[in-house]
This record gives structure tokens, sequence and C-alpha cells, in this order.
């Protein structure tokens, strides 16, 4: 049998391999099965291959900007500055062609105020990426001024070549490429001795190696470029996850089921899918109702931990992803709420969907869970269930008295004390033909009136029937 830690070592060469010779959609999958076959997922090779990961996918124009941010929160723990720095200009780059350029500016400008910091010279590194920022927001003066500073200061490889094809790509929309520069160019190509690391970041730079063939300018070197190598595409898979609230707590993906050592963590859980992506102290908020007890924001801490490790013995990802200063549940997980569902259904204008809602909703939401919020919860499905009971009896009265008065029946049972739905349901069984249902339902109320406030109803059978005026019998 393969040593695990040997097949990891063997797994990340290959991918290193893949990766140098552009093929990032093998390199990927590969990453993703070291990753998920980890047993750590908190350590510092484990935000290594979190980054690797995020910079293999940049080569397939999906940026993974949630794996930046993973392993910006390991290194941040374990205080390694330069891994940190690295990691925000990266990131930097993920968010703004993920659409937010606002936040990247403000990344990268973090970064800019920490590479001062320690014994490396930034300069090229956050050149590079002050270039890239300029190039995308189409400030071409800014960008050559700063991919220029990039080959003077060529600490990264990787950095200087795509920062010099960015110049020749700034030169053909100028009109200022000429052959003597894209000799320039493959002169420092042959010196890395790989042209597949033109595969990264290419989409940008298309049109220049499409230019160059055209030319006929070593059309044999650059035009494999100009289009993306087969396969180098993701399609992720959708992981279904079915979580049932409603009694009792059961996590199921794909007929697993997933067990929670720690109770908060499946509250947590289910409180991320209801209400989406939040920074810890808001979630600790929640789930502690507000407290600011040293002990509670540990307990915050932990439940997270638990979460995200619990999920991730099951899939190939990381399942809780810190993106934006904010946890949230990746996006490859379709969720499956009961809860919601039941919620959406109550809400809907379709009649059969409303009709099963409510034949399906007979427990309660979360009964040992005692946080504000689940109390809340609660307190939505039954009103939203009573209504549509309600609301259905009115519908189904005037032609089909039997679903009206199981409509009846199923209000009166989620609200026993709500006179409305017991005047309902006494004058429709009365109508019917049937009287004795109709005083037995009556003195069902009489009883849970009592039995509640130790009172009795201050109207007779016979005035309830012919009331049409709820307000004025109470």
């Amino acid at each position: 049998m393969t040593n695990p830690l040997n097949f990891r070592k063997l797994s990340n060469n290959l991918a290193n391999i893949c990766g140098i010779q552009g093929h990032f959609g093998e390199t990927f999958r590969i990453l993703s099965e070291i990753l998920a076959a980890r047993e750590s997922k908190n350590d510092i090779r484990h935000a290594g291959f979190l980054a690797q990961l995020a910079y293999t996918s940049e080569a397939l124009t999906n940026y993974k900007q949630a794996n930046y941010e993973e392993a910006l929160l390991l290194y941040s723990e374990y205080g390694l500055p330069e891994r940190i720095k690295e990691t925000k200009y990266m990131l930097s780059n993920a968010v703004r062609r993920s659409g937010n350029p606002k936040r990247a500016r403000e990344i990268l400008n973090e970064a800019h105020r920490e590479w001062s910091e320690g014994d490396r010279d930034w300069t090229g590194f956050d050149a590079y990426y002050e270039g890239l920022d300029a190039f995308d927001n189409g400030d071409l003066s800014k960008a050559r001024r700063d991919f220029s500073t990039t080959l003077v200061y060529p600490d990264h490889n990787l950095n200087s070549i795509s920062a010099h094809a960015y110049l020749l790509e700034i030169d053909r929309r100028e009109g200022l490429l000429t052959l003597e520069k894209v000799e320039k160019f493959i002169d420092r190509l042959d010196a890395f001795n790989q042209d597949s690391v033109l595969h990264t970041d290419a989409e940008p730079k298309r049109p220049l190696y499409r230019e160059l063939v055209a030319r006929g300018w070593f059309a044999e070197r650059f035009g494999p470029f100009t289009q993306p190598l087969p396969g180098n595409t993701i399609t992720p898979k959708r992981f279904v996850l079915e979580v049932q609230t409603l009694g009792s707590f059961h996590c199921g993906l794909e007929q697993t089921h997933i067990k929670f050592p720690f109770a908060k963590a499946a509250e947590l859980l289910i409180w991320l899918i209801l209400h989406g992506p939040a920074t810890r102290e808001k979630i600790i908020d929640a789930l502690w109702d507000g407290s600011s007890d040293p002990k509670h924001i540990e307990y915050g801490k932990l439940a997270l931990r638990r979460l995200r490790t619990s999920l991730a013995e099951h899939l190939p990802f990381n399942p809780l992803v810190y993106a934006d200063h904010k946890y949230q549940l990746a996006a490859e997980l379709e969720v499956k709420l009961d809860a919601r569902e039941l919620l959406e259904a109550f809400e809907t204008t379709d009649l059969n969907a409303r009709h099963k809602a409510l034949e399906q909703y007979s427990s309660t939401f979360l009964p040992g869970v005692h946080s504000e919020w689940a109390e809340y919860m609660r307190t939505r499905l039954q009103d939203a269930a009573f209504s549509t009971a309600v609301g259905l009896g009115k519908l189904y009265e005037p032609s089909d008295a039997a679903l009206a008065l199981w409509a009846y029946r199923k209000a009166v049972e989620l609200e026993p004390l709500e006179l409305d739905a017991h005047q309902a349901l006494v004058q429709l069984l009365q109508r019917s033909g049937d009287e004795v249902g109709a005083r037995l339902a009556y003195q069902k109320y009489t009883r849970v009136l009592k039995a509640e406030y130790g009172e009795v109803p201050t109207f007779t059978f016979n005035e309830l029937l012919r009331s049409t005026k709820i307000n004025h019998l109470n």
C-alpha cells in the first residue's frame, strides 16, 4: 500500500509538472484531490495548496478568491508576514477579475503599505500587481510604467515574463509593436526555457499572440497560445447537501449521513444556509444572543472549525470559505433545507404547492435550539402555516367542504387559541349537517381557553354560529 505522505508528495510533483507544461485543468484536478485527502485542514502546507489551487484557477480564467482568502487566514494565524503579503497581491488580482475592483484596490493598498517591512525587496512584485490593476482599469500609461519597473526587478520569473508580454500588448494597442521588441521578449522567454508559461494569465494577451502569428513573427512559438488548451476548463460538480430541521436534525450528502460532534456546528450550518455570508462577530452575536463573553467567542471559533472539518471529510474542496472577511458555504454546494423550502411554498401563489407544504408541516423547527434566531424562525414557520391553512380553507369552502374542513382543522391544530379558525370550523361543520361535530369543535375551544387562561367563552354556541364579527365575540 502506498504511503499517504509519499502519495501526496508525488501528486504535488505531478501537479507542478502539469502546470509547467500548461495542462492547468489536470493541475487543478490533482491539487483538488490533494486538498481533499489531507487530514489536516489548518496547517501551513494546507494554506500553500489553497494558494496554489487559486493560482492555477487563474490560468483557467476561474478566479478562486475564496481559496486565497482561506490561505491568507491560515498564514495570519501562523504569523507568516512574507506569505501574507504575497497572497494579498494575488488576492487583489482575483478579486478585481471576479468583478469587485473597489475591494481589489483596498487589498492592493494593504499589501503596498506592508511591502517595505522585512528584508525582501518587494518593488518588482508590487509594480507587477499595480500594473495589472492599471491595465484592467484602462490606464495603459501607468500600466506601462509599472510593468517596466517589474522588468528592472526580475525577482519572479513568471511575473517578469508576464509583464513583458503585457508591455507588448500595450504596444500593439498603441501601434508601437516592432519585431525588435518581440525578439527581446523571445530572449527572456528562452532564458526561462518554458514557453508553456504563456498559458498563465493568457486571456488578456491572446490578441497579442494572434497578432504576432498573423504577422508571421515567431508564429510557431506563439501559435499554441492563441486559443486555450483543450481540457483547460473547470466544470464544477455540484454536491447536494440535504438538511432536515423539522423534528429531529439530519444532514446528508449523497446518501451519506454527516455527523457533527459539536451541536453549535450544526446550528451554525443552518444559520449560514438561512442568512448567508457573515463575519465571525455576526455569527457569534446570532448564535449566543449578543453575548460578548470571551468563552462564547472561543466557542464560536471552535464551531467554525468543527463545521468545516465535519463537512470536509466528505467533500473534495473547502466547504466553508472565508472571503471578504466573511464566512460562507462553498458555491459548489447545493443546499436543500426543509424549513426554507416550506416557507417558500407557503408564500407562493401555487395552490398545489401550498397544500403539499401544509401536509408536510407537522414538526417543530429545531426543537432543541433556544437561540433567538431559532425562536424567530419557529414563529415565522408557524405563522406562515396558520395563514396558509386559513387561506386554503376559504378557497376550498365554496367547492369542496371536505378539503376546507381539513384546512380549518389544521389551522386549529396549529393555533388552538385563534378564535377565527375555530369559528370557521364550527360554522362549516354546521352548514355541512354535522351538528355533533360542530358542538364538539366548540367544546374543544372552550376546554383550550379554560386550560390556558382559566376562563370560558363569553358567547354561546349559537352566538358563535350566527356571528360574523369575531372581534365582537372576543
